[in-house]
């Protein structure tokens, strides 16, 4: 609201007053425009002034140290008419517009203005123009080829009203502000600002305070390359921009904008800006709200190529796309408070760590998707901080390790309604690296693929947690074709379906803790294990292993040397060579494997030994059934160790040698 009074107030007082003593300067020829004439026609008194110098462009220099001063509480309308360029002759500044003076250019062009001392304020500033607390309207005008000592190649506002429209602000220079140093009220409008330098220090185009309204601009190829901002820093401004573009502008912090006050974008277009260090297309350290464009093509040498954030981020309906980062961040680098709405990051790539974000503090991303991103760790996501993430789309992204998402050991994510699909690890995580905890809700993982956990990998100390979720169509060269836990594991009502590991652990392969609660488990495959290969412990509770293959052992469950507890569980049709349902292992002669069921069924499952179980360690089985279970030895259990039977009933299982039971070596109980 405040913006948009300040604008109508300025478009106002933007309209010409009647002049009091118009002037013409020249009789029609060029060498009768002349700076004195040009002195004379100001001291004539506020008014309109025009020119009639030939039809052919003329330049007139200055010549006056410090430039036309404008008298106080002046008004004056100049308009070259296409044809007339004013000159410092690189040695002075143009004009100096006086405390609640007005000065309006029109269809002309300022050069060769040069800040670097005078009678006036700001001797050092302001190249062309120098506004000391008056007005300045700009309209079809060009200013370039100035330059200043200390600020604004071009343009100083001190505390006044500058309005710029259908202009172009070109190859400018000073040690900050290359084109323009702004602590005013600056309205800029279809205007091009490009080619401008800050040589020492920051804002390569602008450097600016107060109120910055930007619409319909184009902001290209400047730079502040020992400094912050190349194409826009901010001091504590109030910056808004519209239906703006901001492109190939480089600094040492942020090459498109710098922000440390509030920053507004909508549809801003910020593309290929560099920074040698951080944030190619916006470093904020304020506020920054951008909704409806794009940071495209930015690269940043250490942290953040399309935007890093220190303060608080929002961007909606935006896309981040093809930015990079030689370290981390190829996307967004966040180590403030960061909210993406129905954003999309695409095909951004970071050297080291999170291709389209790397994350170090809290973000939450609603919406949107995250795509074909590629980085050392974390191709999509890395962090070390919170992400919350609900209705996000992760896919085809690559890393060595956590192709979706890898979170350190103080890495949390929690992630609802969530889609990673088709994501790479040429190591371990396809879909999902952890090693802080995680927490998954109504969510999937699919078609990912690594050398182990395809879907996830949980390193040891790391905890996830899936509730209504589904593991499906996840591939893994070596172990855990869906899950590779070595932390701790709680799946409630979820679905591990149709995974794959070349080694071991077809659905889940568990080094640490794992807890399985009404889980259905189908069609997984493995050459041991090919839904659940167990080496620590496991606990299944009403849950369903069923359809699943191993080429070697345990078709539903491969136990090592570790502790199964089933419960009130399935585990039927699940084929292997050894163990059609369950395999209790034993990796020495004193390290056997440890399973018990309880309330449970073994049924329908196929094995050449031991069609529903074979079992090398220790194996109780309280109040369970195993019926219809088919080997050649073996049928229902093959045993070559101890089996303890209380309440088990074994019933309809077929085999060569020993239908119900046979047994190699140890003993049973409970017959």
């Amino acid at each position: 609201m405040a913006l948009a009074v300040l604008f109508a107030f300025v478009a106002q007082a933007s309209q010409p007053v009647p002049a009091r003593a118009d002037g013409v300067v020249g009789d029609g020829t060029p060498e009768s425009c002349t700076s004195m004439a040009f002195y004379t026609a100001i001291q004539a008194g506020d008014g309109t002034i025009t020119f009639d110098c030939g039809p052919a462009p003329v330049t007139i220099n200055t010549g006056v140290m410090g430039g036309y001063n404008l008298p106080l509480t002046s008004t004056y309308v100049i308009d070259g008419g296409g044809l007339i360029t004013l000159s410092g002759g690189g040695a002075t500044r143009i004009f100096h517009v006086n405390p609640a003076s007005a000065l309006t250019l029109m269809n002309i062009t300022l050069s060769d203005g040069n800040a670097n001392g005078g009678p006036y304020s700001y001797p050092t500033s302001g190249g062309a123009i120098v506004n000391d607390r008056g007005s300045l309207y700009l309209n079809n005008t060009v200013i370039r080829n100035n330059k200043s000592n200390l600020a604004a190649g071009a343009i100083e506002n001190a505390f006044g009203v500058v309005v710029i429209t259908d202009s172009r602000i070109e190859n400018n220079q000073s040690a900050y502000g290359g084109a323009i140093d702004s602590v005013g009220a600056l309205t800029i409008v279809n205007t091009l600002i490009w080619n401008n330098r800050a040589l020492t220090n920051l804002g390569g185009a602008l450097d600016v305070g107060g109120t910055v309204w930007i619409s319909a601009s184009q902001i290209l190829s400047n730079s502040a390359v020992n400094g912050w901002g190349g194409g826009i820093n901010t001091v504590g401004a109030a910056l808004v921009i519209e239906a703006s573009t901001l492109a190939s502008n480089t600094a040492l912090v942020g090459g498109g904008i710098y922000v440390s006050g509030m920053a507004t974008l909508n549809t801003v277009d910020l593309t290929a800006n560099r920074a040698e260090q951080y944030g190619g297309g916006v470093y904020n350290a304020g506020t920054l709200a951008a909704t409806g464009g794009a940071f495209a093509g930015n690269h940043a040498e250490i942290w953040g190529g399309g935007i890093y954030n220190g303060g608080q981020a929002a961007v909606a309906l935006s896309r981040i796309i093809s930015n990079t980062s030689a370290q981390a961040g190829g996307g967004v680098t966040n180590a403030g408070s960061f909210e993406a709405t129905d954003t999309d990051f695409i095909s951004n790539t970071a050297g080291t760590l999170g291709g389209a974000i790397s994350n170090v503090a809290a973000m939450t991303l609603t919406g949107g998707a995250l795509l074909d991103n590629a980085a050392g760790s974390g191709g999509g996501i890395y962090t070390l901080g919170s992400i919350t993430a609900n209705g996000v789309f992760i896919a085809r992204n690559r890393a060595q390790y956590g192709g979706g998402l890898y979170t350190t050991a103080a890495g949390r994510l929690a992630l609802v309604d969530t889609f990673l699909d088709g994501n790479i690890a040429s190591s371990q995580g396809g879909a999902l690296y952890l090693a802080g905890s995680a927490t998954l809700r109504a969510s999937a993982a699919r078609n990912n693929t690594a050398e182990s956990g395809a879907a996830a990998y949980i390193a040891s100390a790391a905890a996830i947690t899936l509730t209504g979720s589904s593991v499906a169509s996840n591939d893994a060269t070596l172990n855990g074709g869906g899950i590779y836990n070595a932390g701790t594991a709680t799946l409630t009502e979820s679905a591990v379906d149709g995974n794959a590991a070349g080694n071991h652990g077809g659905g889940l392969y568990n080094a640490g803790m794992a807890a399985l609660t009404r889980v259905g488990m189908s069609g997984n495959t493995a050459t041991r294990g090919g839904g659940i290969y167990d080496a620590v412990t496991v606990t299944l509770s009403g849950s369903t292993l069923s359809g699943n293959a191993a080429s070697f052992a345990g078709g539903g469950l491969f136990v090592e040397y570790g502790v199964a507890a089933v419960n009130d569980s399935t585990l039927r049709g699940n084929t292997a060579l050894w163990g059609g349902g369950i395999y209790n292992s034993a990796l020495f002669l004193d390290i056997r494997g440890t399973t018990t069921l309880s309330g449970s069924t073994l049924s329908g499952n196929t094995a050449t030994n031991g069609g529903g179980l074979y079992n090398l360690g220790t194996a109780s089985l309280l109040n369970t059934t195993l019926s219809g279970n088919t080997a050649t030895t073996g049928g229902g259990i093959h045993n070559a160790n101890k089996v303890n039977l209380r309440n088990a009933t074994l019933s309809g299982n077929t085999a060569t040698t020993g239908g119900a039971l046979r047994m190699e070596n140890g003993t049973v109980t409970g017959l």
